[in-house]
């Protein structure tokens, strides 16, 4: 390993005749569709520069660290906190906002930095969401914004909600009815007609032409594993099915999540909790649903269609839904293709680890669109398919050499 980082990361990248070299040495490795092969050497720079970046991105970390428990202890200060020096700052997750895991004295803490727009609509949802009792949702302890004069980061601070990630190991059945019970809570709670984010929401059936239309061009742009003709067929196959059955999906919003992945559903032995509330908003509850049961696959995968549709059945009745069961083929389809989406337009991809990732949510989204949900007799559809949360190598060396080998061919 050590050999290998001082051949390509300090010495840098060959000259271009070496590079001509190298390909004529290797075949032109074919792990991408739609134009053509790629060269084996782009391939080996791009994992390079991947497996390379981390003391840069851990500078970085620690420096806005550094800043974030600044701001955080005297945003306690202010908030009158009985312990407000910061003993432990632990990094939990890098994004719109970055979070960090936070000891306070005895106290456990939530930390958000990012920009004041996006820490301030994370902030609103919050308060939105005091109206749900319990323990299951963060609960705001206090925030501030940067000076006009200014531009660092804002910082919210919330409470911690308990507990590991959802998983086949954390799973038990009281958490599930736990979770169900909370989804329930946010779901019955009114919400405005119109969106009041920071950006039209991907997860209606309104926004799926656009939504396509991106998906199709990234599929394009970056050469992903997928072939046109098949994906227009799904993406037609679905705006054709959401037109005919337009007068379904003018159901009345619901406040959603719209992110249920596993990593922002926390289980605490019977007890569940959600987090990552940034992109709450009016919408369909049926996407709610659907989010979960991807995540689902790859905890239960053997009963994760039933468990959805013992809840889809619930919601039915408590909301008297009778087009329930319609909307649900759409939105289990829907759900692996916002994915897709997200991951073909990630800011700084590793280019291999984006293929797959893109071409396996692809894939989960065919099964569900073939095979639908059925909540009447004793067929179910919605098959369990693998996603990207699959168990990936633990080190990025054999993940690299994982994504590599999983793109040789277009589907």
């Amino acid at each position: 390993m050590y050999g290998y980082r001082s051949t390509w990361a300090t010495c840098g990248k060959p000259q271009a005749s070496r590079r001509r070299r190298f390909d004529a040495f290797f075949p032109r490795f074919k792990s991408v569709g739609n134009g053509g092969a790629v060269p084996f050497s782009r391939l080996i720079y791009e994992t390079s520069d991947f497996l390379n970046n981390f003391d840069g991105v851990r500078a970085q970390t620690q420096k806005q660290a550094a800043s974030a428990r600044a701001v955080a202890e005297q945003v306690l200060l202010h908030e009158g906190f009985p312990q407000p020096s910061i003993d432990v700052l632990h990094l939990v997750q890098r994004g719109e906002c970055d979070v960090y895991r936070a000891r306070a004295g005895s106290h456990e803490l939530v930390l958000h930095t990012g920009p004041e727009q996006v820490v301030e609509q994370l902030h609103d949802n919050l308060v939105t969401l005091e109206q749900i009792e319990g323990e299951g949702v963060p609960r705001v302890i206090g925030w501030t914004a940067p000076p006009d004069c200014e531009h660092g980061p804002a910082v919210l601070i919330t409470s911690l909600i308990a507990g590991l990630e959802l998983s086949g190991r954390t799973f038990k059945r009281e958490a599930w009815a736990d979770l169900c019970d909370l989804l329930l809570r946010l779901h019955r709670l009114p919400a405005d007609a119109e969106p009041s984010g920071r950006r039209r929401p991907v997860h209606d059936a309104a926004s799926f032409p656009a939504l396509a239309a991106q998906l199709e061009e990234a599929v394009q742009r970056h050469r992903l594993p997928i072939r046109l003709d098949r994906l227009r067929g799904h993406l037609s196959a679905m705006a054709e099915y959401a037109r005919l059955h337009a007068a379904a999906f003018n159901v009345r919003p619901k406040l959603i999540h719209t992110d249920l992945s596993r990593a922002n559903v926390l289980i605490d032995g019977p007890k569940a909790g959600i987090v990552d509330w940034l992109d709450l908003g009016p919408g369909d509850y049926a996407f709610d649903l659907a989010s979960l049961k991807f995540a689902m696959d790859s905890v239960r995968p053997g009963d994760s269609a039933k468990l959805l549709k013992e809840q889809a059945s619930l919601y039915r009745a408590l909301f008297d839904d009778s087009t329930l069961e319609l909307r649900m083929r759409f939105f289990l389809a829907l759900v692996g293709l916002v994915r897709a989406h997200s991951y073909a337009h990630h800011a700084r991809p590793y280019p291999p680890g984006r293929a797959w990732r893109v071409r396996t949510c692809y894939l989960h989204s065919e099964a569900q669109w073939r095979s639908p949900l059925r909540l009447e007799g004793p067929e179910v559809g919605a098959p369990a398919v693998m996603t990207d949360h699959r168990p990936l190598p633990p080190t990025p060396p054999l993940r690299a050499l994982f994504y590599l080998a999983s793109n040789r061919r277009s589907i």
